[in-house]
């Protein structure tokens, strides 16, 4: 077992099977630490991993990035590691919950007087349609039908591309016919950069009101999922109107 040890060499090689810059980045910090353990076995890495302040979804990561290096050694270095054996965790994201009558007021109040209608369309967008941020950037804007509906690519994959309907609210399209989207650069940072700014300026205007993992593009399109959950809308239903690929997902994030 402790052919790994100090070997970065065989990380090197196992990443090279990793496209993603980023990915190989993430899996090379964290396995630079594995070898440097007494010994490299599963009771070793449980031990480790179990050791580490950090929260359970990050140690679920980890695990993840283990397992799969284990299972590459296991195929490809004539390893016999048992990953079956090594540790789970519950996801303890946050629980997920659903905007208040007087909450969506106050939002909707406060993103006039703050002025920002790039922000304000983009906000509520992903709000109503339960939409990543990144579907509303790129929706096919030009080629609204009637009601002001058009598609979006939801995600891309090795496996499955689809789409997704999203609509403009009958509230949004008078700001929506005032932006002049030729001339401004959309994008995920500069979205991301007008919110934080908001997030700001109401916690001036409304102190604890909201905390500032509510107030961000993820945690709309979740909070909208969940409003539906307790309308009585099933994990497929949902599933089909946000293009999630598994029903699991929405399990995951508890949001069922």
């Amino acid at each position: 077992m402790n052919f790994l040890k100090n070997n970065e060499k065989m990380i090197k090689l196992f990443l090279s099977t990793k496209q993603n810059y980023k990915t190989q980045k993430t899996y090379f910090s964290f396995l630079k630490r594995i070898i440097l353990l007494e010994k490299i076995t599963i009771k070793q890495i449980n031990k480790y991993i179990s050791s580490l302040n950090v929260r359970n979804n990050t140690k679920l990561l980890y695990m993840r990035v283990v397992k799969s290096f284990l299972r590459w050694c296991n195929k490809n270095q004539k390893q016999s590691f048992n990953v079956e054996l090594l540790n789970t965790y519950n996801n303890d994201s946050r629980e997920k919950r659903i905007f208040t009558t007087t909450e969506i007021e106050i939002l909707t109040k406060e993103l006039k007087i703050f002025n920002d209608k790039v922000l304000e369309f983009y906000f509520w967008m992903v709000y109503e349609n339960a939409a990543r941020i990144n579907e509303i950037i790129n929706a096919d804007f030009e080629n609204l039908n009637s009601d002001y509906f058009t598609t979006t690519q939801v995600l891309k994959t090795k496996h499955k591309q689809s789409q997704r309907v999203v609509g403009i609210p009958e509230y949004l399209v008078d700001i929506y016919l005032e932006i002049n989207f030729n001339n401004l650069k959309i994008n995920n940072s500069s979205l991301n950069s007008r919110m934080s700014k908001f997030f700001k300026f109401l916690s001036k205007r409304h102190p604890n009101k909201f905390k500032k993992h509510d107030i961000n593009f993820q945690t709309l399109r979740t909070n909208k999922i969940t409003q539906w959950a307790y309308l009585g809308y099933n994990s497929t239903q949902i599933a089909n109107i946000t293009g999630h690929i598994k029903t699991q997902t929405l399990t995951l994030h508890k949001i069922f």
